[in-house]
């Protein structure tokens, strides 16, 4: 019974691998559905907007030109090539993102975000980077595997994702390093000193 169970698992869990595959190596409902491809083109779109978002923040004195200039860039590139693991940099971007402007809206209206959410917000953008980089490097093992077979992917499409994920996580690792460990973590320092500053201020008024 045990070896039964044991076949039974692998087979489905095989079965279930390929159809996952699928999502990253063919261009499928992902893609073709009218709703699926519609959120997908406009999520290309979106870094537009984002863009010029940007262009307030460096005002603000924060370099993120580089990222959202290089993912606007990669959107349109990869849509346009059908590479078919871009639905993945998508679907976790928009998930990310989601909750990333409220934290930006909140900052935006003077909302003290304590720093441990800020943190997590950071870990979950690091983590997004690591499935992609997962899935492109399972993609690419595919593809030098398995030369017999036509995968959904152009090597500029490919090369351009790899380059954008590589960097990105390097700089959020500094990123995430300089603000919540080096030396007691530069985010929790400007929290604690801006509460310690706003309980001076509550007792002079």
């Amino acid at each position: 019974m045990d070896i039964f169970l044991e076949t039974y698992n692998y087979e489905n869990s095989k079965q279930w691998l390929i159809d996952y595959e699928n999502t990253y190596t063919e261009i499928g409902e992902l893609q073709k559905d009218p709703i699926a491809g519609y959120w997908a083109f406009a999520w290309c779109v979106s870094k537009i907007p984002e863009l010029i978002d940007t262009l307030f923040v460096v005002l603000r004195k924060r370099p993120l030109m580089y990222h959202h200039a290089l993912t606007g860039y990669f959107a349109f590139v990869t849509f346009y090539e059908e590479n078919a693991y871009m639905v993945w940099v998508v679907w976790l971007n928009y998930f990310i993102h989601s909750f990333m402007y409220s934290y930006y809206c909140a900052r935006a209206i003077r909302i003290r975000v304590p720093p441990q959410l800020a943190q997590l917000l950071t870990f979950a953008q690091i983590c997004q980077f690591m499935i992609t980089h997962a899935v492109m490097g399972h993609l690419l093992w595919l593809c030098y595997s398995n030369t017999n077979k036509v995968y959904a992917v152009t090597k500029r499409g490919f090369f351009i994702g790899a380059f954008m994920e590589i960097t990105y996580i390097l700089l959020w690792f500094r990123f995430y390093y300089i603000s919540y460990i080096a030396n007691g973590g530069k985010k929790y320092t400007q929290h604690r000193i801006a509460t310690q500053n706003g309980k001076i201020q509550q007792k002079i008024e």
